[in-house]
């Protein structure tokens, strides 16, 4: 079985019915799809700097108060919309239960217009819905229970 990758703020990708790109932060604690775990080899903080290294191509809006931005802006201007489990910092009966967007680029890249090492990543999940309009996520809804992991928060 897989295990999860507890402790670390482990971030994956995907792709949306548009072909639209996102990058989600687990802080150690959101349910990851397995289809992301598949190359965990490569390590969260490489995946992080292969992002950075991509061309800034967008203004970005911040969409909730946050008290480091930086990371998600910094991968908004690239054209990733960002999403980060939030429940970590709330109490139980606070918890969404969802991945919350962070940021959203003005001019959100497609997974054609990315190398071809992160085309096969974000393929790998892809959600039957739009990040443009999905301001929160619930792993649980768009995937089978034999088809994520998670661990209880």
């Amino acid at each position: 079985m897989t295990e999860y990758p507890s402790d670390i703020d482990y971030i994956w990708v995907a792709t949306d019915k548009d072909g639209f790109l996102a990058i989600f932060v687990t802080g150690g604690a959101g349910a990851i799809p397995l289809s992301a775990l598949q190359d965990i080899q490569t390590g969260s903080g490489e995946l992080e700097a292969i992002f950075f290294q991509l061309p800034a191509i967008s203004e970005v809006n911040l969409l909730v108060n946050y008290p480091r931005p930086d990371d998600f802006v910094t991968m908004a201007e690239r054209g990733f919309f960002t999403y980060d489990w939030r429940d970590v910092h709330r109490v139980k009966r606070d918890h969404s239960g969802k991945y919350e967007k962070i940021t959203a680029p003005q001019k959100p890249i497609r997974i054609g217009n990315v190398p071809p090492f992160l085309q096969i990543l974000a393929h790998r999940t892809i959600f039957n819905h739009s990040f443009l309009s999905a301001d929160a996520i619930s792993i649980e809804d768009n995937f089978k229970f034999d088809e994520f992991i998670a661990i209880d928060s």
